[in-house]
């Protein structure tokens, strides 16, 4: 596969991993969805990456403007995650320094905060705290 990945695809995989870092299982509650930013009337369908607690959204992040049709990207979602369980660090690390949240030193911090202020506890911190 080429690596000229839909910008939105670059972003919703970077905040993909960025949730698994923060220790939440990616199965289970990290998943895509195709839509219309409802905060702002009248712009385009985009991707979102979702954080579900059941069948409840607990925390929806915008990751852009779709490129191509949703049905195209979705296919190459698909490509590129089954790809990338194949590639080597530093490839990953490249594309991953491509999107906002590792471009920001602190959009990690800031994500997690955000996370955290909709009462959402991160796996990760509860874990680093021993609990």
């Amino acid at each position: 596969m080429s690596l000229e990945l839909y910008p939105e695809v670059v972003e919703a995989w970077a905040l993909h991993q960025t949730l698994g870092r923060l220790g939440f299982e990616l199965d289970e509650h990290v998943f895509l969805m195709f839509g219309k930013d409802a905060s702002r009337p009248g712009t385009p369908q985009a991707l979102f990456v979702t954080l579900r607690d059941g069948d409840v959204d607990r925390f929806v992040v915008n990751c852009g403007v779709l490129s191509a049709n949703s049905e195209d990207v979705l296919k190459q979602w698909l490509a590129w995650i089954d790809e990338a369980t194949r590639l080597s660090g530093p490839v990953l690390d490249a594309i991953m320094s491509r999107s906002v949240i590792m471009k920001h030193p602190d959009a990690v911090k800031q994500l997690a905060l955000s996370i955290a202020a909709k009462g959402i506890e991160i796996p990760a911190l509860r874990k680093a705290g021993g609990a």
